[in-house]
C-alpha cells in the first residue's frame, strides 16, 4: 500500500490514539473484519480496570475511532478510482489532482487530530493516576512492538534487495 508522508501522519495519529489504550486493532488495514467497538472497550476496561461508567464514556470515541478508519478507506478508494479515471484522460489536469487530494488529507488529518484530542482528554480526565499508568505501560509495550515490526520489515527488504 502506497501512502504519501502526510497520509504516514493521519495513520500515525490514529495509531497514537489507538495506543492510548493499548488498542493496535482499531487501526488495522481490515477494519470490516477487524475489532467492534464493544470488544475494543471489553478489551480496554480489562486492561485498564475502568469503570462501567468510564467504559460508557470511553464507547462513543471508539465509535467515532472506527467510523473515521471506515470513512477514510471508503474516501481513499473513491479517490483512487477518481485519480484513475483522471490520469486515463489526454489532458488530465495533474495539478487540480494533487489540490483534491492534499485537501482530502488535510480534512482526515484534521478529524483525526480532533479524535486524538478527544481520547487525550479522556486519558487526562477519566482515568486515575493508576489507570494512567496502565496506559502509558500499554502505549510503551505497542511502541517496541512497532519497532520491532519495523526491524523485521527492514531486514526482509535488505534480504530481497540483496537478492536482486
Amino acid at each position: 500500500m502506497n501512502r504519501t508522508p502526510l497520509r504516514n501522519r493521519a495513520w500515525l495519529i490514529a495509531i497514537a490514539a489507538a495506543a492510548l489504550f493499548g488498542l493496535a486493532g482499531l487501526v488495522h488495514a481490515g477494519a470490516e473484519r477487524g475489532p467492534s467497538a464493544e470488544r475494543i472497550v471489553a478489551l480496554a476496561a480489562h486492561k485498564l480496570d475502568l469503570s462501567s461508567e468510564q467504559q460508557d464514556r470511553l464507547r462513543p470515541l471508539v465509535d467515532e475511532a472506527l467510523a473515521l478508519h471506515r470513512d477514510a478507506r471508503k474516501a481513499r478508494e473513491l479517490m483512487q478510482a477518481a485519480s484513475r479515471e483522471e490520469l486515463s484522460r489526454a489532458d488530465a489536469d495533474l495539478q487540480a489532482l494533487a489540490l483534491e487530494r492534499q485537501a482530502q488529507t488535510d480534512r482526515r488529518l484534521q478529524q483525526a487530530r480532533q479524535l486524538r484530542d478527544r481520547f487525550l482528554r479522556y486519558y487526562q480526565i477519566e482515568l486515575s493516576p493508576a489507570q494512567q499508568a496502565s496506559a502509558r505501560a500499554a502505549m510503551l509495550e505497542r511502541m517496541d512492538r512497532f519497532q520491532q515490526l519495523r526491524g523485521r520489515m527492514q531486514q526482509r527488504r535488505d534480504g530481497l534487495l540483496q537478492m536482486q
